[in-house]
């Protein structure tokens, strides 16, 4: 909460004071890669979007995961907020595509609580409703002798 404040507040004294630099932010890949940490700024954030949502459109989900993670950070810093909302939105598409419901859950329900006025909540609450109607069968037990047939 203060890192944001401290953020926030940089940036609005960096802009008062007629710095001519765009702000920019450092964003670490925060997914377990190898990735260094990149500076975020507008431009970046809509660079890195395109390029999820062009993975998303060929199927590559996990590969998607890190440019919209990095554009969610960008579009927190600067906005626009309508796009930090689709960023949770394919965040939790991306999720579910690849079978992990409870990162796709987490997605969508954030998206609920911070961005409830934009059309990505919308979509999120349809998915977590359709999600709700296909519950996930659960894992088969392994075959042990307490667990196997018996006669």
């Amino acid at each position: 909460m203060w890192a944001d404040r401290t953020k926030t507040l940089w940036i609005v004294a960096a802009l008062l004071a007629g710095c001519q630099a765009a702000p920019q932010l450092i964003v670490p890949p925060g997914d377990g890669t190898t990735e260094p940490a990149r500076a975020i700024g507008p431009g970046q954030a809509e660079a890195d979007f395109d390029e999820a949502v062009a993975m998303t459109a060929r199927g590559e989900y996990d590969a998607a995961l890190s440019p919209f993670r990095r554009a969610l950070a960008g579009y927190d810093a600067f906005g626009p907020a309508q796009r930090a909302a689709e960023c949770l939105f394919w965040l939790g598409f991306c999720h579910e595509k690849l079978q992990r419901r409870t990162e796709a859950e987490a997605h969508y329900r954030q998206l609920l609580t911070h961005y409830a006025a934009y059309r990505a909540a919308r979509l999120a609450e349809a998915r977590l409703l359709r999600m709700q109607a296909h519950p996930v069968a659960p894992e088969p037990l392994p075959l042990t002798p307490d667990t196997a047939p018996g006669p």
